[in-house]
Protein backbone atom coordinates (compact mmCIF):
# COMPACT_ATOMS: atom_id res chain seq x y z
CA UNK A 1 0.00 0.00 0.00
CA UNK A 2 2.90 2.55 0.87
CA UNK A 3 4.15 1.49 -2.26
CA UNK A 4 1.45 2.39 -4.62
CA UNK A 5 0.92 5.43 -2.74
CA UNK A 6 4.57 6.39 -3.69
CA UNK A 7 4.44 5.49 -7.14
CA UNK A 8 0.94 6.03 -8.16
CA UNK A 9 1.52 10.18 -8.61
CA UNK A 10 4.56 9.48 -11.20
CA UNK A 11 2.11 6.52 -13.18
CA UNK A 12 1.72 7.97 -16.44
CA UNK A 13 -2.12 8.58 -17.71
CA UNK A 14 -2.23 5.94 -20.00
CA UNK A 15 -1.62 3.33 -17.61
CA UNK A 16 -4.21 1.46 -16.22
CA UNK A 17 -4.59 1.06 -12.30
CA UNK A 18 -5.35 -1.70 -10.49
CA UNK A 19 -9.01 -1.88 -10.51
CA UNK A 20 -8.96 -4.60 -13.04
CA UNK A 21 -8.02 -1.79 -16.13
CA UNK A 22 -11.21 -0.34 -15.16
CA UNK A 23 -10.24 2.90 -13.66
CA UNK A 24 -7.70 5.12 -15.30
CA UNK A 25 -5.32 7.55 -13.46
CA UNK A 26 -4.04 11.21 -14.43
CA UNK A 27 -0.74 12.38 -13.73
CA UNK A 28 -1.69 13.83 -10.46
CA UNK A 29 -2.88 10.59 -9.31
CA UNK A 30 -6.41 11.20 -9.09
CA UNK A 31 -8.59 8.48 -10.05
CA UNK A 32 -10.30 9.66 -13.84
CA UNK A 33 -13.92 8.23 -13.81
CA UNK A 34 -14.00 8.60 -17.59
CA UNK A 35 -11.46 6.29 -18.55
CA UNK A 36 -13.01 2.87 -17.62
CA UNK A 37 -15.47 0.30 -19.18
CA UNK A 38 -18.44 0.79 -17.73
CA UNK A 39 -19.30 1.82 -13.90
CA UNK A 40 -17.56 -0.12 -10.92
CA UNK A 41 -19.48 -2.27 -8.67
CA UNK A 42 -18.11 -3.09 -5.30
CA UNK A 43 -20.13 -5.52 -4.25
CA UNK A 44 -18.33 -8.22 -6.58
CA UNK A 45 -19.29 -10.90 -3.78
CA UNK A 46 -23.16 -12.00 -4.21
CA UNK A 47 -23.28 -13.18 -0.59
CA UNK A 48 -21.73 -9.70 0.67
CA UNK A 49 -21.74 -8.80 3.90
CA UNK A 50 -21.41 -12.82 4.33
CA UNK A 51 -18.18 -13.55 5.58
CA UNK A 52 -16.02 -17.16 4.30
CA UNK A 53 -18.44 -19.87 5.52
CA UNK A 54 -15.42 -21.38 7.34
CA UNK A 55 -16.07 -17.89 9.66
CA UNK A 56 -19.72 -17.69 9.93
CA UNK A 57 -21.00 -21.39 8.56
CA UNK A 58 -23.01 -21.87 5.63
CA UNK A 59 -26.64 -20.52 7.02
CA UNK A 60 -27.33 -17.44 5.80
CA UNK A 61 -30.92 -16.74 8.06
CA UNK A 62 -30.62 -13.32 9.80
CA UNK A 63 -33.07 -14.19 11.34
CA UNK A 64 -31.96 -17.21 13.31
CA UNK A 65 -28.19 -17.36 12.32
CA UNK A 66 -27.04 -20.19 14.42
CA UNK A 67 -29.75 -21.68 16.20
CA UNK A 68 -33.86 -22.35 15.66
CA UNK A 69 -35.31 -22.37 17.87
CA UNK A 70 -38.58 -24.13 17.05
CA UNK A 71 -36.89 -26.62 14.97
CA UNK A 72 -34.19 -26.99 18.07
CA UNK A 73 -31.72 -27.01 15.59
CA UNK A 74 -28.42 -25.85 15.55
CA UNK A 75 -27.89 -24.75 11.49
CA UNK A 76 -24.08 -23.02 12.05
CA UNK A 77 -21.34 -24.22 13.78
CA UNK A 78 -19.62 -22.06 16.80
CA UNK A 79 -18.33 -18.94 15.73
CA UNK A 80 -14.01 -19.16 14.73
CA UNK A 81 -12.16 -15.69 14.76
CA UNK A 82 -10.19 -14.95 12.03
CA UNK A 83 -6.88 -16.09 13.04
CA UNK A 84 -8.26 -19.49 13.05
CA UNK A 85 -10.52 -19.17 9.96
CA UNK A 86 -11.38 -16.54 7.30
CA UNK A 87 -9.54 -12.99 7.51
CA UNK A 88 -6.82 -12.46 4.89
CA UNK A 89 -6.10 -16.25 3.63
CA UNK A 90 -9.86 -16.77 2.96
CA UNK A 91 -11.45 -13.64 1.34
CA UNK A 92 -14.58 -12.93 0.36
CA UNK A 93 -14.41 -9.56 -1.06
CA UNK A 94 -11.86 -8.06 -4.18
CA UNK A 95 -10.39 -5.16 -2.27
CA UNK A 96 -9.72 -3.41 -5.47
CA UNK A 97 -13.26 -3.32 -6.51
CA UNK A 98 -14.72 -3.30 -3.02
CA UNK A 99 -13.38 0.16 -1.88
CA UNK A 100 -14.17 1.90 -5.24
CA UNK A 101 -17.41 3.71 -4.16
CA UNK A 102 -17.11 5.98 -6.94
CA UNK A 103 -20.23 4.16 -8.47
CA UNK A 104 -22.00 2.94 -6.22
CA UNK A 105 -25.29 5.06 -6.50
CA UNK A 106 -25.39 3.80 -10.19
CA UNK A 107 -24.36 0.39 -9.34
CA UNK A 108 -26.01 -0.80 -5.68
CA UNK A 109 -29.52 -0.51 -5.38
CA UNK A 110 -31.12 1.21 -2.42
CA UNK A 111 -32.77 -2.28 -0.82
CA UNK A 112 -29.10 -3.84 -0.61
CA UNK A 113 -27.70 -0.75 0.63
CA UNK A 114 -30.34 -1.08 3.41
CA UNK A 115 -29.92 -4.57 3.79
CA UNK A 116 -25.96 -4.03 4.59
CA UNK A 117 -26.96 -1.16 7.05
CA UNK A 118 -29.33 -3.53 8.66
CA UNK A 119 -26.13 -6.58 9.12
CA UNK A 120 -24.29 -3.55 10.38
CA UNK A 121 -26.82 -2.78 13.01
CA UNK A 122 -28.23 -5.88 13.70
CA UNK A 123 -25.94 -7.20 17.02
CA UNK A 124 -27.51 -3.81 18.27
CA UNK A 125 -30.97 -5.17 18.44
CA UNK A 126 -30.43 -6.44 22.30
CA UNK A 127 -29.38 -3.31 23.42
CA UNK A 128 -32.03 -1.15 21.68
CA UNK A 129 -34.80 -3.90 22.83
CA UNK A 130 -33.12 -3.55 26.52
CA UNK A 131 -33.67 0.30 26.15
CA UNK A 132 -36.89 0.80 24.69
CA UNK A 133 -38.96 -2.52 25.75
CA UNK A 134 -38.96 -1.23 29.54
CA UNK A 135 -39.82 2.28 28.43
CA UNK A 136 -42.78 0.76 26.56
CA UNK A 137 -44.38 -1.47 29.73
CA UNK A 138 -43.65 1.53 31.85
CA UNK A 139 -45.66 3.73 29.36
CA UNK A 140 -48.10 1.10 29.00
CA UNK A 141 -48.57 1.08 32.41
CA UNK A 142 -48.79 4.66 32.85
CA UNK A 143 -50.97 5.30 30.20
CA UNK A 144 -53.65 2.65 31.57
CA UNK A 145 -53.55 3.83 35.19
CA UNK A 146 -54.24 7.94 33.46
CA UNK A 147 -57.15 6.36 31.92
CA UNK A 148 -58.88 5.54 35.33
CA UNK A 149 -60.08 6.92 37.99
CA UNK A 150 -57.40 8.23 40.40
CA UNK A 151 -56.10 6.44 43.42
CA UNK A 152 -56.85 7.62 46.87
CA UNK A 153 -53.37 8.31 47.95
CA UNK A 154 -53.99 9.72 51.55
CA UNK A 155 -56.57 8.64 53.84
CA UNK A 156 -57.76 11.32 56.93
CA UNK A 157 -55.79 10.39 60.10
CA UNK A 158 -58.79 9.33 62.38
CA UNK A 159 -60.27 7.63 59.44
CA UNK A 160 -56.54 5.32 59.14
CA UNK A 161 -56.66 4.68 62.65
CA UNK A 162 -60.38 3.56 63.04
CA UNK A 163 -59.40 0.00 61.63
CA UNK A 164 -55.39 0.09 62.01
CA UNK A 165 -54.68 -3.46 61.35
CA UNK A 166 -56.84 -3.93 58.29
CA UNK A 167 -55.41 -0.78 56.54
CA UNK A 168 -52.12 -1.42 57.60
CA UNK A 169 -51.82 -5.27 57.69
CA UNK A 170 -54.63 -6.47 55.44
CA UNK A 171 -52.91 -5.99 51.99
CA UNK A 172 -50.53 -8.82 53.32
CA UNK A 173 -53.26 -10.78 54.85
CA UNK A 174 -55.75 -11.31 51.09
CA UNK A 175 -54.37 -8.38 48.74
CA UNK A 176 -57.44 -9.20 46.35
CA UNK A 177 -60.12 -8.21 49.39
CA UNK A 178 -57.76 -5.07 50.18
CA UNK A 179 -58.09 -4.25 46.45
CA UNK A 180 -61.59 -4.38 46.48
CA UNK A 181 -61.85 -2.47 49.75
CA UNK A 182 -59.66 0.42 48.05
CA UNK A 183 -62.50 0.43 45.13
CA UNK A 184 -65.39 0.62 47.49
CA UNK A 185 -63.84 3.29 49.45
CA UNK A 186 -63.16 4.63 45.70
CA UNK A 187 -66.28 4.63 44.03
CA UNK A 188 -67.89 6.33 47.35
CA UNK A 189 -65.19 8.91 47.50
CA UNK A 190 -65.57 9.98 44.11
CA UNK A 191 -69.27 10.07 43.94
CA UNK A 192 -70.70 7.06 41.90
CA UNK A 193 -72.15 3.73 42.56
CA UNK A 194 -70.52 1.14 41.31
CA UNK A 195 -73.01 -2.22 40.99
CA UNK A 196 -70.30 -4.49 41.02
CA UNK A 197 -69.14 -3.45 44.52
CA UNK A 198 -72.68 -3.43 46.18
CA UNK A 199 -73.27 -5.37 48.58
CA UNK A 200 -69.83 -5.63 49.30
CA UNK A 201 -70.38 -5.01 52.95
CA UNK A 202 -66.87 -3.04 53.24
Amino acid sequence: MIRRAIVRPVIPATQSRAFGSAVGTSTGGAVDHHDHHGPINPITNPDFPKGNPRVFGECTDIWSHSYKFWANKYTNPPYKPTYIAGGVHDPSIDPHFHFSTQDRWETVPYIDMARYYLHGIWSTRVILGACFIPIFCVASVSMLELRREPLEIKMDREEYYRDFDSNHWGVYFDHHHFAHKLAHRRANKWGYEDVTLKDAHH
